[in-house]
């Protein structure tokens, strides 16, 4: 047995239709802001997670850099016959750099991003706007 129509759409009024478009509408924003709210606490927990396993490797970083720098101005001391506070100096102001130039590259990434879903946000800006209109 084919399957029965569907039933002819019953005439609506144009108040009718623009309430059901106005409800739909604002279904439809409810919705953007319930992906908003979702995508902002997914990217929340993915940088608390990135978060918590940077500073445990930096701690980690943190404590060979000093081994390192003893290290180096050992090295610097035994094979280049430099004083110790100078073998010291020379290490520190390397370490120092490199430091220095590993945080301007941190600082540029960070600006270069924004970690804010901007479609979505910006979908639910339109649709916002576009209901004060109608409003």
């Amino acid at each position: 047995m084919p399957p029965t129509p569907p039933a002819p759409p019953q005439s609506l009024s144009t108040a009718e239709l623009v309430g059901e478009i106005l409800s739909d509408a604002q279904e439809l924003v409810g919705q953007q802001l319930e992906l908003f709210k979702v995508e902002v606490q997914d990217d929340l927990r993915r940088s608390m997670r990135a978060t918590v396993l940077l500073s445990a490797g930096l701690g980690f970083l943190l404590t060979s850099v000093v081994f390192l720098g003893l290290t180096l101005a050992w090295l610097l001391h035994d094979l280049g016959g430099l004083s110790m506070s100078a073998s010291m100096g020379i290490t520190f102001l390397v370490i120092a750099a490199v430091g220095g130039g590993l945080v301007a590259a941190g600082v540029w990434l960070f600006r270069s991003f924004n970690p804010l879903p901007d479609e979505t946000a910006e979908a639910l800006q339109e649709n916002v706007e576009w209901l004060r209109q109608k409003s």
